[in-house]
C-alpha cells in the first residue's frame, strides 16, 4: 500500500498538465513502515525524451533528489510518469525500464479524468497491482482490520451489492477462513443481484410469509430483517454476525436497523466511521468490480407504505427496472402507486429517457402499468419516506 495525500495528487495532475503533451515523470520520496510506504515529497524531473509516449531523466536531477531524500532521513519509493493519451497500465516499454522490485511505479493517466494507479513487478516483470490510499482512508481501514480482529470469526451477511462485498473482501483478507458469507435468496432481491452473492452461497427465505410483511407496514423493513437475521444467526453458528450499513445509513427512516442492534449483529463499516463514498474509493483501490456499482434497495422499498407486496407487483418492478438497465441507465428506480409506474432516474438522464419514452411506456404496459410517469425531482433514495 502507498499513502499520498490529495495535495500530492493534485499536484500530480497540475505538474503533468504542463508538460503535456509529452509524459511527465518524477521519483517518490518518503518512509516505509511494513508493507505501507507513505509519501513525503514527490520530486518532478525533466523528461529529457521530450516525448508524449516515453521518457528518461537526467542523473543529475535523480542523484540531487536521492541525496535530498537521505538528508531528510526518508528512502526512495518509487517513480511516477504520466500517460497523456493512453490508461494507467504498464506499457512494455515500462515493464522493460523496471529495475527495482522493491519499488512502486506510479502512472498517471490523462486519456480522461486524470487516473493513478501503483504497480510493483516480480523478477519476471509480472504486474501486481498496488493500493494507493490517503492517510485518513489508510487509517479507518487498519481501524476496519483490528476491529474484525476482534471479533476472531465472522459470517458477513452478503448482498452482492457496494457495502457487503467490501466487508466480505476485507474481513477474508484479515480473517482468512474464520470469514464466511450468508446470503438470502428471497422476491425482495432482483435476481441479478443474486447472481453474484449465489456464487458464495444462499439461504433461501420466504419474506412475504413473514407475520406481517405482506401487509406492507411502515415497519416492515424491521419485520423482514429481523427474521432474515434471525436465520443467519443460526447458519452463523459460533461465528459473529456482522453486516454492511454505513454511516450515510443514519441519514434515512431504517427500522431495520433496530433489529439488527435487538439481535447484536454488528456493523464493522459504521463502527469505525466509512462513509458510501470512501467504501467506493477503497473498493475502487482494491480493483472490485462493485466500486461503481450503483445503489440497490430491496424491492419491496418501491411501493408505498400501506399497498400490499405481492410476488407479482415485486417481479413487476423487477422486470421494468431490469428494462430501464438494459436500455443503459444507470442509478435508477421505478416506484409503485397503484398503476402508476413514477420513474426515477438521474437528472442528466432525463433527455436520454425521454428520446426513448414511447419504447420505456410500451414496455412499462406490457407489465401491467396503466400510466408511466417521469419523477422531475429524478433519482433519490427514500422517496416513499417522505410521510413516515
Amino acid at each position: 500500500m502507498i499513502i499520498l495525500s490529495k495535495d500530492q495528487f493534485d499536484s500530480l495532475v497540475e505538474h503533468a498538465k504542463k508538460i503535456l503533451p509529452n509524459e511527465d515523470c518524477g521519483l517518490l520520496g518518503g518512509t516505509i513502515s511494513g508493507d505501507v510506504k507513505t509519501v513525503e515529497k514527490i520530486y518532478f524531473l525533466t523528461n529529457t525524451d521530450a516525448s508524449p509516449e516515453h521518457f528518461s531523466t537526467e542523473p543529475a536531477e535523480q542523484f540531487a533528489a536521492v541525496k535530498d531524500m537521505r538528508l531528510n532521513g526518508w528512502q526512495l519509493l518509487g517513480n511516477f510518469h504520466s500517460h497523456p493519451k493512453s490508461p494507467a497500465r504498464p506499457s512494455e516499454e515500462d515493464k522493460r525500464l523496471v529495475f527495482d522490485t522493491k519499488l512502486s511505479y506510479l502512472i498517471l493517466s490523462l486519456e480522461k479524468e486524470p487516473t493513478l494507479k501503483s504497480f510493483t513487478f516480480d523478477r519476471d516483470k509480472n504486474i501486481f497491482p498496488e493500493m494507493i490510499l490517503t492517510a485518513e482512508l489508510a487509517k479507518k481501514l487498519e481501524r476496519l482490520k483490528n476491529y474484525l480482529r476482534g471479533l476472531g470469526k465472522v459470517a458477513v451477511a452478503f448482498s452482492g451489492g457496494v457495502d457487503s462485498t467490501f466487508l466480505l473482501k476485507v474481513a477474508h483478507d484479515t480473517l482468512g477462513d474464520k470469514a464466511v458469507a450468508l446470503t438470502a435468496a428471497s422476491v425482495f432481491v432482483p435476481y441479478r443481484e443474486l447472481d453474484t452473492s449465489n456464487k458464495f452461497c444462499a439461504e433461501n427465505a420466504d419474506v412475504l410469509n413473514v407475520e406481517g410483511v405482506a401487509k406492507n407496514p411502515v415497519d416492515r423493513c424491521y419485520l423482514c430483517k429481523r427474521a432474515l437475521f434471525e436465520n443467519f444467526l443460526r447458519l452463523a453458528d459460533d461465528k459473529i454476525l456482522v453486516e454492511g450499513s454505513n454511516t450515510d445509513d443514519a441519514s434515512d427512516y431504517r427500522p431495520g436497523m433496530r433489529a439488527l442492534a435487538e439481535l447484536n449483529v454488528k456493523s464493522p463499516l459504521r463502527a469505525v466511521g466509512l462513509s458510501k463514498s470512501e467504501i467506493r474509493e477503497l473498493s475502487k483501490a482494491m480493483n472490485l468490480s462493485t466500486w461503481n456499482k450503483p445503489s440497490m434497495a430491496c424491492l419491496a422499498s418501491r411501493i408505498p407504505y400501506g399497498e400490499s407486496l405481492t410476488a407479482q407487483k415485486l417481479s413487476q418492478v423487477e422486470m421494468a427496472e431490469g428494462f430501464l438497465l438494459s436500455a443503459g441507465f444507470n442509478q435508477l428506480r421505478v416506484r409503485v402507486h397503484g398503476k402508476i409506474a413514477r420513474i426515477e432516474v438521474m437528472p442528466e438522464d432525463f433527455p436520454k429517457l425521454l428520446k426513448i419514452r414511447e419504447e420505456i411506456s410500451a414496455r412499462l404496459k406490457e407489465l401491467g402499468f396503466d400510466y408511466v410517469t417521469l419523477d422531475l425531482q429524478g433519482y433519490r433514495t427514500g422517496s416513499l419516506n417522505i410521510d413516515v
